[in-house]
Formats: C-alpha cells, structure tokens, sequence
C-alpha cells in the first residue's frame, strides 16, 4: 500500500524538508515521510515565548512504531530559527520539557494519561490513534484513500496557548473548533 500526502501537503513537506516529492512506499519510505510531516507541524506553530526561550524544540515520541524511528533523522534541523531536538520519552513524567508530542498509535492506553498531563501546557500533540484530534488531541495523522492528511484540533491548541499557522490549518483535511 502506498501512503502519499495531498498533493499540496506534499509539496509544502517536500519543500520545507527537502524530500523527493514522491508517493511513499509503505514501511521505511512511509515512517520516514510521516516524520517529515511531523517536523514540519513545529515550523507552522507559535510558543508562548517563555515556552521557547532557550532557542530549541524539543520533538518527544512516545511509543514503537516506524515514524517515532524515522524521528531521529529531524534531530538537529532547524525550524522557526530554532534547533529541533528529537526525544524518545520513558515516561509521563518527561512531557514538561517537550515542545511536539507525537504519541504512537500503538499507546492508545496511554493516551488519556498523555491527554491528563499535557492539559495547559503550551504542549503540539501529534498521533495517528483513531479520532485523536476529535478527542481531543491536536493533531490527528490519518491515511485516507492512500493519502496521509491530517485534521487539527484547534479549539485544543488555543486552550494550551498554542497559535497555529493559517497556512497549515487550509491543509488540514478537518478543522475542529474552529470560531
């Protein structure tokens, strides 16, 4: 099965990550284009200042799967002028310090706890669980049709004091809470 990203989506990943723009193959190729997509979310995302003053982002993955593999490839990048940092968290504990969640879907148990302890933290949560942004998750990645897209929570992402790019909210295939 091929994943690929809408066509516009694909060519904003592509262009701001310098990937071909080419339909990806279903494992490897797949995750790696899943972290790509991943990366680029915290390029079309604003901080509460003091949540990034130190001049980094830290990226956290939570869980097995390929995409929280592929992840290790953005550490070190650059996006909005800062150092991405990839970090792969043990426990609940470690979110305090993390600037993007992606919660594999594999943790669906874990995912209320995640949900609990990332209340009113300037916190992007990323997944590809099931119906994650309707639940309340901010970013959900779901395939539809062979085409990775992805629906934002935005009503979740203001409560956490989060600003997401109206760039990035024309892409998303669904917008909850929107005014």
């Amino acid at each position: 099965m091929r994943a690929r990203l809408g066509a516009v989506a694909l060519a904003t990943a592509c262009a701001l990550h310098g990937v071909a723009a080419r339909p990806a193959q279903a494992g490897p190729n797949e995750a790696r284009l899943k972290a790509a997509v991943i990366y680029n979310l915290a390029k079309y995302v604003n901080w509460p200042s003091e949540a990034v003053a130190q001049g980094q982002i830290m990226l956290c993955a939570y869980g097995k799967d390929e995409a929280e593999q592929a992840l290790d490839e953005v550490d070190g990048r650059q996006a909005q002028g800062m150092v991405v940092h990839v970090r792969k968290l043990r426990s609940l504990d470690d979110i305090k310090s993390c600037h993007v969640l992606y919660l594999a879907a594999s943790e669906h148990r874990a995912a209320d706890s995640f949900a609990r302890a990332a209340a009113n933290l300037p916190l992007l949560t990323v997944s590809e669980r099931d119906a994650f942004a309707e639940s309340g998750g901010m970013i959900g990645l779901v395939t539809v049709e062979e085409r990775l897209r992805f629906d934002i929570n935005l009503a979740a992402a203001q409560k956490n004091r989060l600003n997401i790019s109206s760039n990035l909210l024309k892409l998303a295939r669904n917008v909850i809470g929107a005014r």
